[in-house]
């Protein structure tokens, strides 16, 4: 679902309910703070006019496929979540839909946002999703273009709980850590 509407869904840093870091890319120097840049580095940047804020990041192409992700995000198996972020695909080209995609990590099960080429100006996407179980017990989320020419930018990246509980402990769920010496 997509929509011209609201103000940016992040604000600076990390919000309570928010599990994203750094999702309005607001902090960082040559790349966002929080984010690994995907193979094709000199691709994704931090540029202004960003929608949630002073900045946002920029995939540019011509490429076969450019990425910016995100790891180790704790989601709760069963609970609901609501993804969403602002994606400008104005001077975007391909056969295929620039995505937002949150994957459980081990897996194959995915909750993901499109957008088409050529749509004007800052458009909201947004989907609600149910976490399937992961094997790792993270899951990760990735913005990416594939095959594409122009650019496709990236701002407002959000995903929080509809149920108001953060932490797999808050669920019931047991997390064990092993320290190594």
């Amino acid at each position: 679902k997509a929509t011209n509407a609201g103000a940016g869904a992040c604000g600076p840093g990390l919000k309570k309910k928010e599990l994203i870091r750094n999702g309005d890319f607001e902090a960082g120097g040559v790349d966002p703070d929080g984010w690994i840049m995907g193979t094709n580095r000199s691709a994704v940047y931090l540029s202004q006019g960003g929608k949630a804020g002073d900045r946002c990041v920029t995939l540019a192409g011509p490429a076969v496929e450019v990425t910016l992700s995100q790891t180790n995000i704790v989601l709760i198996p069963g609970e609901k979540y609501r993804l969403s972020a602002y994606l400008n695909t104005e001077k975007y080209s391909s056969l295929t839909n620039a995505k937002v995609t949150i994957s459980n990590q081990g897996k194959s099960w995915k909750a993901f946002l499109e957008a088409g080429a050529g749509a004007p100006g800052w458009n909201l996407h947004e989907t609600i999703f149910t976490a399937e179980p992961s094997v790792s017990g993270r899951y990760g989320l990735t913005v990416n273009g594939v095959y594409f020419t122009g650019t496709i930018g990236v701002d407002g990246v959000s995903v929080v709980p509809l149920s108001g509980r953060v932490f797999p402990e808050e669920a019931g769920v047991k997390i064990a850590v092993k320290i190594r010496g």
